[in-house]
């Protein structure tokens, strides 16, 4: 199986002569065979360790070597053996052809659309939809929001099933609703797609000065710390700025203590933020006793809040493990109805106990 390997950007590259006497003293970055494959600049050459061989048609990639490039070009080498009067070989002379491509897992040179040729399509094609499609033509950035939210989603659950195919076709939607809000905005004089491109661009340079500055981090925790302080030079009235108040609850709890913890406003010990839970639900507890229900909500509220900064300390994200505790509960309550079935029965007709009794017999099968 041929290694492959990542990167950015395209580079040309240069066939040598060389000769058995005079080996390039450079650092081997792949071997394969008798060849080894050296990189000085933009520079890519083989050397020929055994003259007395002809190795022709070799296909190999080069990986670390080429991390620059966005895919792995493919290499095709010829020798070509020249002799003396004598027979004796003199030179070789090696042939590089460079076939920009994809390897797949088989070894088998795979052509590559250029990304943008795709993309301009794409664009193209949202375009004329806005034109002639009745449905398209009358979206607005408020009629669609909604359904960008759930296009989020369903790449959330993508990602958790670890299911590509699904995880391509939703990206593919999420870039849809991109798009045609950048089209909508453009028909509006609002802003273009290259609006938006540029900004993220410079965004991106400008939140990063440890990459494409001279600031230097020693950790993730580092570039967090300098990603906050560089969003207040840039207009932020706060630190917990920025986190959508449309945001699912537990997770916006979340944000706004991780973001508040990064200057210091944060608990010392996981064993105060457990006694802060335990206090609050005392709170809510008394709560209910008085009978107020605006108290018993502001209570509960405060329940929930501890709990999601308990889940910091813990390291676990809330909203996770809240949704894993909600797939668990349908698992075992469909269960219980596909049990119920079996057994010729209706869930509206049967006691809490034989309800139990299914729940706990799954639940132990899961142990």
């Amino acid at each position: 199986m041929l290694p492959s390997g990542p990167g950015g950007v395209g580079q040309c590259f240069v066939a040598q002569d060389l000769t058995p006497n005079k080996p390039i003293k450079l650092r081997p970055l792949c071997t394969l065979s008798n060849y080894k494959l050296h990189v000085f600049t933009e520079t890519f050459c083989l050397q020929f360790c055994g003259a007395d061989q002809d190795r022709t048609d070799d296909l190999f990639v080069a990986n670390e070597a080429l991390s620059q490039l966005s895919y792995s070009p493919v290499i095709k080498v010829k020798i070509r053996n020249n002799y003396n009067k004598n027979k004796r070989l003199v030179l070789n002379r090696l042939i590089l052809a460079v076939f920009f491509g994809m390897i797949n897992k088989n070894g088998v040179l795979m052509k590559k659309k250029k990304e943008c040729d795709s993309f301009n399509k794409f664009i193209k094609i949202v375009k004329r939809l806005r034109k002639e499609c009745p449905w398209d033509r009358k979206q607005t950035h408020k009629s669609i929001r909604c359904s960008l939210i759930e296009e989020t989603y369903e790449v959330i659950e993508a990602i958790n099933l670890e299911n590509h195919t699904e995880l391509k076709q939703e990206l593919g939607d999420i870039l849809l609703h991109i798009v045609l809000h950048a089209v909508i905005a453009e028909e509006e004089q609002a802003f273009t797609l290259n609006d938006v491109i540029e900004s993220i661009s410079e965004k991106m340079t400008r939140r990063h000065p440890h990459v494409f500055g001279n600031t230097r981090v020693k950790n993730a925790q580092d570039v967090k710390r300098n990603w906050e302080h560089i969003k207040l030079k840039e207009g932020r009235i706060s630190v917990i700025d920025g986190v959508p108040t449309e945001m699912p609850a537990l997770l916006r709890a979340f944000r706004i203590q991780e973001k508040a913890s990064k200057v210091g406003f944060d608990w010392k010990r996981k064993s105060d933020v457990w006694k802060k839970v335990v206090e609050e639900i005392n709170e809510l507890t008394g709560a209910e006793l008085s009978k107020k229900q605006k108290r018993i909500k502001e209570e509960f509220g405060d329940v929930l809040f501890a709990l999601v900064n308990y889940s910091r300390f813990i390291g676990i994200n809330p909203e996770f493990a809240l949704n894993a505790s909600t797939n668990k509960f349908s698992e075992r309550f469909y269960h219980i109805e596909k049990e119920l079935q079996r057994r010729g029965k209706r869930i509206q007709s049967v006691s809490m106990k034989e309800m139990d009794e299914i729940w706990d017999a799954k639940k132990m099968s899961e142990t």
